[in-house]
């Protein structure tokens, strides 16, 4: 018979098994537990459950077995005599106890441990790929390491964006240099833009006195001449 049981996920210890092993009559233990039993509750509820009897025992009413908690079973064995027996359950028990503690301490803790050791096995790798991309950055020219760390546009439409900006500067100024003193309606559509394009009519304000220069007569542009260079 196995000396601890689980009982609604506590391990406890039947009278019956401590009568077993310590040759001491099960009534006996019983009448113990139920003089003491203002004690034994004081370290929880003192839980039982009825048993029908074995099959050819004497009697055919359902028994008492009364199931006792660590600390019960602890408090209960310090009320009986130190007999051989007794003091070879006594150990036994602790030990028992003890290891199926030990037995839920390393399951409850295994999960922490495997996430630990996953971790730490990232940082080892994190740590080697740097190693190498700074091994590979030593080894590697000059250019091309300027190249890896070279500003690039965030998006395909910020470079599509500053290319139409580019193109509509040349073609600004490659008109103004082929013939000046176009007025805005004008220049703007000798580029291909419509006159009322805000996005164009951003640029020539923008772009005004580094490229090209507005004349502005009282307050409204008269035309554009382009500025070159010394």
């Amino acid at each position: 018979m196995e000396i601890i049981q689980i009982k609604n996920e506590v391990p406890v210890v039947s009278h019956r098994v401590i009568a077993e092993h310590t040759a001491i009559k099960a009534r006996s233990v019983r009448l113990l537990i139920d003089n003491h039993q203002d004690d034994l509750e004081e370290f929880g509820v003192l839980s039982f459950e009825m048993t029908k009897p074995a099959e050819g025992s004497q009697g055919g009413r359902p028994q008492k077995t009364y199931h006792l908690n660590e600390q019960q079973a602890t408090l209960l064995m310090t009320y009986l005599s130190n007999t051989p027996k007794v003091v070879e359950f006594k150990k036994a028990l602790v030990k028992e106890f003890y290891h199926l503690k030990q037995k839920n301490t390393m399951s409850d803790s295994q999960p922490l441990w495997l996430i630990s050791k996953a971790m730490e096995t990232m940082l080892t790798q994190q740590s080697t790929i740097l190693t190498l991309l700074e091994q590979k950055l030593r080894d590697e020219p000059a250019i091309n390491r300027e190249f890896i760390y070279i500003d690039k546009p965030t998006s395909r439409m910020q470079h599509h964006r500053l290319s139409n900006e580019e193109k509509f500067i040349a073609k600004v100024t490659k008109t103004l240099e082929s013939e000046e003193g176009l007025r805005q309606g004008e220049l703007l559509a000798r580029v291909g833009k419509a006159k009322n394009d805000k996005t164009a009519l951003n640029w020539l304000r923008g772009y005004d006195g580094i490229y090209w220069r507005a004349n502005v007569i009282n307050g409204n542009t008269f035309s554009y001449s382009l500025i070159r260079e010394a």
